[in-house]
């Protein structure tokens, strides 16, 4: 009896990982949600991170883990993205679903990530706000982009390839 719940937990914690984590390519959703929540945490590298320092940047904010596939698929868009848009105003602040510190910063040196990233999980009340404004975050990846003012323009849930966010943020560069 007991195997056969053990078995059981285990494939329904197996999904609801699989279902959290989405390589969906469907279309994100473009409009004004508002200004976003500030943001702060120390980064991987020891960096103090505050999102309101970053007014006067086209910002992407990306929810995401390092258990999770399609989130590590995304990675080399974005570095990509910092490094050739980073010298015109765009900046880019990961928030990991990580339990662990010491994954998260392996992973983000492993990957040599050029942008900061914190762990969400340090900053519930910032990501519940975030999450007032854009609705609930039901799956990762999930990415938004802020325009230079401060306002969240475009949430985008699933994987989305490099050539998808440049579109969204040349728009606001």
């Amino acid at each position: 009896m007991y195997k056969r719940v053990s078995i059981f937990l285990t494939i329904c914690l197996s999904l609801l990982t699989l279902l959290a984590c989405t390589e969906s390519t469907q279309a994100g959703q473009e409009k004004n949600y508002g200004k976003l929540p500030k943001i702060t945490g120390q980064s991987y590298n020891g960096q103090k991170i505050d999102t309101s320092k970053y007014k006067g940047k086209v910002l992407i904010v990306d929810f995401w883990a390092t258990w999770c596939p399609p989130c590590r698929k995304e990675i080399p868009g974005f570095i990509a993205l910092h490094k050739q848009y980073g010298p015109k105003g765009f900046q880019i602040v990961g928030v990991s679903f990580d339990d662990e510190e010491a994954e998260h910063k392996q992973f983000a040196k492993q990957e040599r990530l050029n942008y900061p990233s914190i762990l969400g999980k340090d900053n519930v009340a910032a990501v519940n706000a975030v999450e007032k404004k854009i609705g609930s975050i039901e799956g990762i990846p999930t990415t938004i982009v802020v325009d230079r003012q401060g306002n969240i323009r475009y949430v985008h849930v699933g994987y989305a390839d490099k050539a998808e966010f440049e579109k969204i943020i040349k728009k606001y560069l």
